[in-house]
């Protein structure tokens, strides 16, 4: 993703969970972004509060998930996606 493309996707909104058009937010729903190829590298479901990454061996994706929020498939108690 472009620097701009950031610089404009944080003047809309602060969150990744403000991407929908309910809960008194009008926004796109359920982001996702693409690499060159068309894969997928992040995909969403904002309702079900679902995020996700699908990073390669050359993506470093350390700075995403060191964030204290993000918790891995693995540890997520919720299971109901």
């Amino acid at each position: 993703m472009c620097p701009e493309l950031c610089e404009l996707l944080l003047k809309i909104t602060d969150s990744i969970f403000k991407w929908i058009d309910g809960w008194g937010f009008k926004n796109p729903e359920d982001p996702c972004f693409y690499r060159d190829d068309g894969s997928a590298f992040f995909t969403s479901v904002i309702h079900e509060g679902v995020v996700k990454l699908t990073p390669r061996e050359n993506e470093d994706v350390s700075k995403i998930i060191s964030n204290p929020l993000w918790i891995p498939e693995i540890d997520d108690v919720r299971k109901s996606y």
